[in-house]
């Protein structure tokens, strides 16, 4: 006869009570995943995905400078590039990233036939701070190069040809004092804000240009676009982008229009050539500035985008002094432009009239001191009109002390 099992009642209880701990702890625990899932999913979600954003601010479009009558002065031009976006060309390791990227590369210089510009240790930098950009593998690209990158473009996946904004000075060295030329820009000068508001911040800039002398850079503010231009792309674990959330194309500066006359211009230069001086010439109406010419000058367009080493140092080392702006930084005796004035108030002052004559010897005696007429032989005996006919400088002496 089979005998009947036993359990002590103290055991049944002790089993009861571990089924609605274990029950509970399941609860909690399914709780606790449908909160994170579904009650939460969404706030976790927009988290993750703000950690995984890079902004990018976009240069704008630098405004131009013209004469009055509308000719260019400082312009813009498009400059062809190619880039390779990194994260088509990702092979696991970095240095296998690097070796492929450096294999298209060389591919790519035979296929346009131009020499390499980037080394592996420039791929590698790119890749450890500028990862989920694309990286500018050649820049201002003739017809030819376009062409024949175009033509076999397929076979490089993960190089594209792209376009930027370039400064460009049509009118060559004309005026280059004035117009003066830009350099790379800073981060700290590329944010702006409206009153009252915190400037935008961004983790990545991409170069844009400055003024750094002349009108470029007493404009600058005009010139550069307020706002520039944003994009919000998204990136994986390794840096990589992998998808653009959203864009703001980029603003357009300012034009401004000088009061400087092309054409004057051009002419107060060619009376320069060959030496050293300055030039100024103002419409006595107004005081407009119709041409400020310094000579010798440089051309601005080798600033652009940077100046070359070579150019640099010779600039430095001309003993003419080329990047200097006579018309503006030098201090000259402002001698017989000033001799209308001095008529002006000897006239004004009844001490002198249009009849009244002084002789002029070649010199002027004041006490020790002789000071010589340009005409070094004299006038003779000289009247105010053709004192003023002979710019005669001893006559001016007089009617100033008299």
């Amino acid at each position: 006869m089979a005998r009947d099992r036993y359990i002590p009642e103290v055991h049944v209880w002790r089993l009861l009570l571990l089924w609605v701990a274990m029950l509970g702890c399941f609860g909690v625990l399914v709780f606790r995943l449908w909160n994170l899932q579904v009650a939460q999913g969404m706030e976790y979600q927009r988290k993750l995905s703000k950690q995984s954003l890079r902004s990018v601010r976009l240069p704008g479009i630098r405004g131009r400078l013209l004469d009055r009558n509308g000719e260019r002065l400082a312009d813009n031009r498009p400059s062809y590039c190619v880039s390779l976006y990194l994260e088509e060309l990702r092979t696991g390791s970095v240095t296998r990233t690097v070796d492929s990227v450096m294999d298209m590369l060389y591919r790519l210089a035979e296929t346009m036939d131009r020499p390499l510009q980037l080394s592996p240790q420039d791929v590698r930098l790119h890749l450890g701070r500028r990862t989920p950009l694309p990286m500018v593998a050649w820049k201002d690209l003739d017809e030819t190069a376009v062409a024949r990158f175009m033509e076999r473009a397929p076979e490089f996946p993960g190089a594209e040809l792209t376009v930027e904004p370039v400064r460009v000075y049509p009118q060559g060295d004309l005026a280059c004092h004035l117009m003066g030329y830009v350099g790379r820009a800073d981060e700290a000068s590329m944010t702006s804000a409206n009153d009252g508001e915190e400037p935008e911040k961004f983790h990545y800039y991409l170069p844009e240009m400055a003024g750094k002398s002349g009108i470029e850079k007493r404009l600058d503010g005009v010139l550069r676009a307020n706002e520039g231009g944003k994009l919000e792309i998204q990136v994986d674990v390794a840096g990589f982008k992998f998808d653009e959330v959203s864009s703001r194309a980029p603003g357009k500066g300012s034009d401004a229009v000088l009061t400087v006359d092309a054409r004057i211009q051009r002419a107060a230069e060619a009376v320069l050539a060959g030496e050293r001086g300055a030039a100024v010439v103002i419409d006595p109406r107004n005081g407009d500035v119709l041409a400020l010419a310094s000579n010798p000058g440089f051309n601005p367009n080798d600033f652009v985008p940077s100046v070359p080493a070579e150019i640099w140092n010779r600039l430095l080392k001309d003993e003419a002094r080329p990047l200097y702006n006579r018309a503006t930084g030098g201090e000259y005796a402002p001698g017989s432009t000033f001799k209308p004035v001095t008529l002006l108030a000897a006239l004004h002052s009844g001490k002198v009239a249009a009849d009244t004559r002084f002789s002029c010897p070649g010199y002027f005696q004041l006490g020790s001191a002789r000071f010589r007429c340009w005409q070094h032989w004299g006038h003779g005996s000289i009247d105010l009109q053709s004192a003023i006919r002979y710019s005669c400088n001893v006559y001016l002496f007089h009617s100033a002390l008299a």
